[in-house]
């Protein structure tokens, strides 16, 4: 059962959440809005005490986004797109080509690319589902690019980016479909289309947001807690994540006034949308004091209305095991389990061996995959399940915070660390 939660916490949490999607709304990567809100945690965490406040500045691609669509040639509909951040603008009449299905089992089978000359390829699969083939798209002959993410079945296109290891191979305009439009596209056997897009890419900064509670120990570890800034080129980046934002500012809140040995490390990461490329700096550049880091404790997509409660445990099995008694417990309809993924800000701890867990709110059912659309909006999320989430991580915090004898290794079981290993070789 839930404790009742903290009314001046659910009312913070909704300050926050309404600051970061109603007045600053889209948050891109390297964008004055994200700067905003990197300012606007700073401040919080000094508002609630916090010491060591810093903004920490790291170069990255900003995307400034254009109009987008897909027309029917030569004079029929225009469908709704979403250019692929990092991807080159067509000329302003657009490109027209033969309309070519690519479905991926087709690609993986082999296709000539004589045959590819001049037409625009309709994919259905996400820009991700695998660096060779994304580059053997590039390499082709095609015109240009529509991918279909099947995930969300609605007249929305969802708008993935590009990350850092795929842009290399860019060469052609890309833009995203809805499903249901490609499924019309399909059924009324279009030959040809004639792609706009106007979206372009320039070198910007972006910043990480960071502020501590010591620990009374000088020598003692350092325990990060996290979500990120930025959001997708549409929506209000609601769940994905301001709502990660609102719960490390909470948690704050929440354990300034305990009693703690080791120091919490409260961090908002930029750009985490281009593959998570603030907390790559903030490990590999920034944080001076790596070797004390013990554990992380990072928020993504926690407030969707219904879903699963999840808690993703990246080290070993004493971890695993100590999450799992916190968690299962406290998480309506919740689960912790062990795996490791690269699509979220602890996932570069983990790949230099620093433990951590990853909270979510599942809703990734097919046809609910609404991150990346026009629907992760303030309608979409729950300031009490965030409270809640909050609440829970809170427990292990503190006591983690205050603990004299470390409960589980500053370790990554091996086979976790094969896994890690190998999403470095094929995405970065």
């Amino acid at each position: 059962m839930r404790n009742l939660i903290d009314r001046e916490g659910i009312r913070q949490i909704q300050e926050d959440m309404a600051f970061m999607c109603s007045t600053v709304g889209t948050r891109l990567a390297g964008s004055p809005e994200e700067e905003r809100v990197a300012d606007y945690m700073a401040g919080r965490l000094r508002a609630l005490g916090l010491g060591n406040v810093e903004k920490l500045p790291f170069s990255c691609k900003r995307w400034l986004p254009g109009a987008a669509s897909v027309r029917v040639a030569p004079d029929g509909p225009v469908l709704d797109a979403q250019q692929v951040t990092h991807s080159p603008a067509t000329p302003p009449e657009g490109i027209e080509g033969a309309l070519l299905f690519l479905e991926p089992v087709d690609w993986e089978n082999g296709l000539r690319c004589g045959e590819l000359d001049g037409k625009i390829g309709l994919f259905l699969g996400g820009y991700g589902e695998s660096e060779r083939v994304f580059a053997e798209l590039h390499q082709s002959g095609l015109a240009a690019l529509l991918f279909v993410d099947t995930r969300m079945q609605t007249a929305w296109p969802i708008a993935n980016g590009v990350g850092e290891r795929f842009m290399k191979h860019i060469t052609k305009p890309m833009a995203y479909l809805s499903l249901m439009d490609a499924y019309g596209l399909a059924r009324e056997r279009a030959a040809r289309v004639r792609l706009t897009c106007s979206g372009v890419m320039k070198d910007a900064t972006s910043w990480n947001a960071a502020g501590e509670l010591p620990g009374d120990d000088p020598g003692g570890r350092v325990i990060v807690v996290s979500g990120h800034l930025d959001s997708v080129s549409i929506g209000q980046g609601a769940d994905d994540n301001a709502s990660g934002i609102a719960a490390t500012l909470e948690c704050a809140r929440r354990l300034r006034g305990v009693k703690r040995k080791h120091t919490l490390r409260f961090i908002g990461f930029g750009a985490e949308e281009q593959l998570s490329v603030g907390s790559n700096r903030y490990v590999n550049e920034q944080a001076a004091d790596l070797d004390r880091i013990a554990w992380v404790c990072n928020f993504d997509s926690i407030g969707a209305h219904f879903g699963l409660s999840e808690v993703m445990c990246t080290g070993t099995p004493e971890m695993e095991a100590y999450v799992r008694g916190i968690a299962d417990a406290r998480m309506q309809y919740g689960t912790a389990y062990a795996d490791v993924c690269p699509y979220q800000d602890q996932f570069w701890f983990a790949a230099r061996g620093i433990p951590g867990v990853w909270f979510s709110r599942n809703t990734h059912l097919p046809g609910h995959w609404y991150h990346h659309s026009e629907y992760n909006n303030l309608d979409a999320v729950s300031c009490e399940e965030i409270a809640w989430t909050s609440e829970t991580a809170c427990v292990m915090l503190e006591e983690l915070a205050g603990s004299s004898a470390w409960p589980f290794p500053r370790a990554i079981a091996s086979d976790m660390r094969e896994k890690a290993d190998g999403y470095l070789r094929e995405l970065f």
